[in-house]
């Protein structure tokens, strides 16, 4: 155990990312109060509007169990707001009934095209529009099925109740290894929810046995203040839910399976533009990264997750392919069980950009090989990369507890570019081997400082770089 009188840093670095989360009271607000106007859908629906006021019921409910607050309590960043959409205009919905559009929903026959039409009948409503896939039917959805809303006037409530299948087998993927492969797409969407208290499965289990992936699962492109509530999804080929220049997202109350052998099927991944997201209260299951945060990501809130089987939940790897930014990260109230990594930090040797202002808080780690890392000669062995690599400045790991693998190394590792890893901030820091004995720690290059009960003990060189030429880019 050690000791070190640094909470002063601690709560600098508290103060100094003051501007985090108000935005959440605008985004959250209005990206419910779209799905909030959808009445229980297994009602009969037709194709009239609805002339009553709905009630606005509760989204669809999350998953049982889901993670409990860890332990501790470290006070939450903030952002800076964003801007909140405009909240549909009306309170009346039309409900599409994908089995009034030609839908056979018997599990076998491909019924791409009359959801397809649902949802074209959908976009050209005004108020809420809802596609209804209800509970108790099957139905089969054919793969690169794009959703485009570019020129819907309605806001769309994408409404899966029942059971959405992929196609059948590998053989049946039209064009899987083309690099823009996906089984859904919704492309250009505005105020738009997919939400239910169904499950989409993909059946994408054929790509596993490669081990180079294949199709992403469910992508988000360029869509604005989007979200994703209640649903299950699970057996994607690759990464299983995408965002890729997305404004204004959330993610809750999801649940994500796929076996910890399956590779590349990511939980969660945002990459490129990706701005004012909120992912919690979810289960992710995979054989990579819970959830991966790429380049281009930023203002990003992540809490009560459980994670596990996986690889953790990781930034990066970043700067294999040009500069690579991301910043105002806050991950909070995660368990990992039996996971790769816990919190992750991850780049390429020689790689140039820039990662700040990334928290990880009120950690619980079980049977976790590394609970706590940054590895920034990620995919190489050793640690000599050049005289480049990703700037990583103001980084804080407060409120860790549990137990490591019995194959753990070091429960911290902390292994930084030569450009070093600037104000990485470490407080209550409680982690043991599985056995019960202490727990190891490693540094290279980080400097900072630390606050509290430290086990095991810190590594850090206390004191700061010269950020001069630190942003590299971002």
């Amino acid at each position: 155990m050690s000791h070190r009188s640094g909470a002063a840093g601690a709560a600098s670095g508290g103060a100094r990312q003051c501007v985090r989360c108000l935005y959440l009271i605008f985004v959250l607000w209005s990206i419910l109060c779209v799905s909030s106007q959808v009445e229980a859908t297994t009602k009969k629906s037709n194709f009239k509007k609805s002339h009553h006021k709905t009630t606005h019921p509760t989204p669809a409910p999350s998953p049982s169990p889901r993670p409990s607050p860890a332990p501790h309590s470290s006070p939450a960043p903030h952002h800076s707001p964003s801007p909140s959409p405009t909240p549909p205009g009306n309170s009346h919905q039309t409900v599409f009934d994908i089995r009034k559009t030609g839908a056979v929903c018997n599990g076998v026959q491909d019924d791409t095209q009359a959801i397809l039409k649902a949802w074209n009948l959908a976009c050209g409503c005004t108020g809420v529009a809802v596609v209804l896939i209800p509970a108790g039917v099957t139905t089969v959805l054919g793969s690169n099925t794009e959703f485009v809303g570019t020129k819907c006037s309605a806001h769309i409530i994408f409404q899966v109740d029942g059971l959405l299948l992929g196609p059948k087998n590998k053989a049946s993927w039209i064009n899987p290894s083309a690099t823009t492969a996906h089984w859904i797409q919704f492309t250009g969407c505005s105020n738009f929810v997919l939400q239910g208290k169904g499950t989409l499965d993909a059946r994408g289990q054929g790509f596993w046995a490669s081990g180079n992936g294949g199709p992403t699962g469910i992508r988000f492109l360029k869509g604005t203040n989007v979200a994703v509530l209640g649903i299950t999804l699970q057996n994607s080929p690759q990464v299983n839910l995408k965002f890729n220049w997305c404004t204004g997202g959330l993610v809750k109350g999801v649940t994500i399976i796929c076996p910890g052998n399956s590779p590349n099927t990511d939980g969660i991944h945002l990459q490129t533009s990706v701005y004012d997201f909120v992912i919690e209260d979810c289960i992710i299951q995979s054989g990579d990264d819970c959830i991966s945060i790429q380049m281009g990501t930023y203002n990003l809130v992540v809490k009560n997750i459980a994670c596990g089987p996986g690889h953790g939940i990781s930034i990066g790897a970043l700067g294999n392919n040009g500069v690579a930014c991301v910043s105002n990260i806050d991950i909070s109230n995660v368990i990992f069980t039996g996971t790769l990594a816990g919190a992750r930090i991850k780049s390429w040797p020689g790689g140039l950009g820039c990662a700040k202002d990334v928290s990880y808080r009120n950690i619980t780690v079980n049977n976790v090989q590394q609970p706590i890392l940054v590895d920034q000669f990620y995919n190489q062995k050793g640690s000599s990369g050049g005289s480049n690599g990703v700037f990583l400045d103001n980084i804080t790991f407060a409120d860790f507890s549990g137990k490591a693998a019995p194959n753990s190394q070091y429960a911290v590792a902390l292994k930084c570019s030569p450009h070093g890893c600037n104000d990485v901030r470490m407080s209550n820091i409680h982690i043991t081997q599985a056995s019960g004995s202490p727990a190891a720690s490693y540094c290279e290059r980080a400097y900072g400082a630390y606050a509290g009960t430290m086990s095991p003990s810190s590594c850090l060189q206390y004191g700061q770089l010269s950020t001069t030429s630190a942003n590299q880019g971002c």
